[in-house]
């Protein structure tokens, strides 16, 4: 889902994708082998900035008009012209 004209969509997209390299960056440090314990926090951290992005969205009206838009074509079928009987 691409982000949004909304301020607060803005932000969420913003802190998750930092909460994501925050994450990438302990799964990858050489103390991951010792210590999980910090990439388990910055996991939990990522999907809390998940989760508070995908409730904003359900209720964000930017958000829903923008998605409503994007799949306007799944729900409307163009509709054949009805036959006239002979």
């Amino acid at each position: 889902m691409k982000v949004m004209d909304c301020l607060e969509c803005k932000d969420l997209d913003r802190a998750l994708k930092l909460t994501i390299a925050s994450y990438m960056t302990a799964r990858s440090a050489a103390f991951y082998r010792v210590c999980t314990d910090i990439a388990a926090k910055k996991e939990v951290d990522m999907e809390r900035a998940k989760t508070a992005l995908q409730e904003h969205r359900l209720v964000c009206p930017l958000a829903i008009r923008t998605e409503l838009a994007d799949h306007a074509g799944d729900f409307c079928a163009p509709v054949a012209p009805a036959s006239k009987p002979d």
